[in-house]
């Protein structure tokens, strides 16, 4: 599995800053799985549900290749 960042971010906050971080760790091979924190606090099952799916799709892609 390669790098992965979690961000948890208010959701009127995210500016071009924040998406061209994003972008650089893209192009060095980082995977960015983005919340806003309403989705944190609200839904927490929805975020990790989502977090799990990302590893075991990784993990399956890895033993696949």
């Amino acid at each position: 599995m390669g790098q992965v960042m979690i961000s948890v971010d208010f959701s009127w906050l995210i500016c071009d800053t924040d998406l061209q971080r994003e972008s650089d760790l893209e192009n060095v091979g980082c995977t960015i799985i983005r919340f806003t924190n309403d989705q944190v606090l609200k839904n927490l099952e929805f975020v990790l549900h989502k977090i799990q799916s990302f590893v075991e799709n990784d993990l399956r892609n890895q033993t696949d290749n």
